[in-house]
């Protein structure tokens, strides 16, 4: 089999990652981009392994009905930006969960584990926070699918306002990856860039190192720095507050059961939107500007803002942890250290359904067991889920 050579495949299910599995004919499995569950594709092969094949559809002989054509201008031109903007917005969050109860039948090798459906939030007019580049013309886009090319964006469909209103401006410099943050209302941007700006964006922007916005939730202010991470679309931060305080429950938010662990806790989100200012709170954060906005946030509080990766920070007595870790998960190390709180229940984000099953399998092997995991569509239009799990000591 070579790269140019075109399969007839049937698609069974999507899988953590966004592609669809189906299987070749000599039993291998294959990962087919571009196809939805029950669909009879011809796909192009674009890896062959001894095990599995990667493949992009190439034409759809039996479209399913979750199947819809994008309206966007930029995703026909390549642009890699909306994976998913081929399947039904309404679909969409039904097939992530679909993903996420594989991932824990296969990976946390759980035989009923209970998934409820979340929050989703609109498809299109919501991203405040993207990573843009500058193509070789100065002007900013979004990289195309599988590759380095730049696709220059004059309106995106999913992005708010005023981040469309950075494209209308030219002379970024070349090749530069530039994040972008606006705030709730769309209004405010933050950028954090170490090169050339162009002056025209000065004056809509904060711009520089230490450029930031300011998030208002449940009434508390947040300082987001440019560089620190947060929520990608407008109100997932309050779904996923939402959620998080349903799998904590507020007897253990407000100390019932003793201090609460905020692991990977970025700006403080959740320790100063959820837990009670009085409750000792410890939040442990490795990147410095998050680190910098969360002892801002948490000013005033019982609050302890601790700069270290989880796993070398030395675990103290605690009845909750929340723990939030960037999309490869936990790991062993920092299960270890989690465990070692005593906590008698851990309440789990995980961005990637694989990361999280395998996370979740490990914390069953040490005592834990899962209670249920909620889905949110906080990413329409993509693969990327958010799951909140309540895991209690058993």
């Amino acid at each position: 089999m070579n790269d140019a050579q075109v399969v007839r495949l049937r698609a069974e299910k999507l899988v953590a990652g966004g592609d669809a599995l189906a299987r070749l004919e000599d039993g291998r499995v294959a990962f087919v981009e571009g196809a939805i569950p029950g669909e009879l594709v011809d796909a192009r092969v674009l890896q062959s392994k001894t095990s599995f094949v990667r493949a992009e559809a190439d034409s759809i002989i039996e479209p399913s009905s979750a199947r819809v054509v994008p309206d966007c201008v930029h995703r026909k031109e390549g642009c890699g930006g909306c994976a998913w903007m081929h399947i039904d917005s309404q679909a969409q969050h039904d097939f992530k969960i679909d993903v996420v109860v594989d991932a824990l039948l296969r990976i946390a090798k759980l035989s009923e584990p209970s998934v409820i459906k979340g929050q989703a939030l609109p498809a299109l007019g919501s991203r405040r926070v993207m990573r843009l580049i500058a193509d070789d013309s100065g002007r900013l886009g979004l990289r195309a699918s599988r590759s380095n090319e730049v696709v220059a964006i004059k309106n995106c469909a999913v992005a708010v306002d005023s981040i469309n209103a950075l494209f209308a401006h030219d002379g970024w410099t070349p090749g530069e990856e530039v994040t972008v943050h606006a705030d709730k209302e769309g209004e405010g941007l933050a950028i954090a860039t170490d090169s050339r700006v162009p002056e025209s964006v000065r004056s809509i922007a904060r711009v520089g190192d230490r450029a930031f916005t300011k998030e208002s939730i449940r009434g508390v202010e947040l300082r987001v720095d440019a560089q620190s991470f947060y929520q990608g679309c407008r109100d997932a931060d309050l779904a996923l507050v939402d959620a998080v305080e349903r799998a904590a429950e507020r007897e253990y938010l407000d100390g019932g059961h003793g201090p609460v662990i905020d692991a990977y806790g970025g700006v403080g989100l959740f320790a100063a939107s959820l837990v009670s200012p009085e409750v000792p709170c410890i939040v442990v954060e490795l990147a410095p500007a998050a680190v910098d906005d969360a002892r801002i946030n948490l000013m005033g509080r019982n609050a302890q803002v601790v700069e270290s990766a989880v796993e070398d920070w030395m675990p103290e007595p605690a009845g909750l942890v929340i723990a939030d870790p960037s999309r490869k998960g936990l790991g062993v190390e920092a299960i270890e250290v989690l465990v070692g709180t005593g906590a008698d229940r851990i309440v789990l984000v995980s961005c990637d359904a694989a990361a999280g099953a395998r996370d979740i399998s490990l914390l069953t092997k040490r005592g834990y067991e899962l209670v249920y995991s909620e889905v949110l569509d906080t990413f329409p239009n993509t693969s990327h889920v958010e799951v909140v799990s309540r895991l209690d000591r058993v």
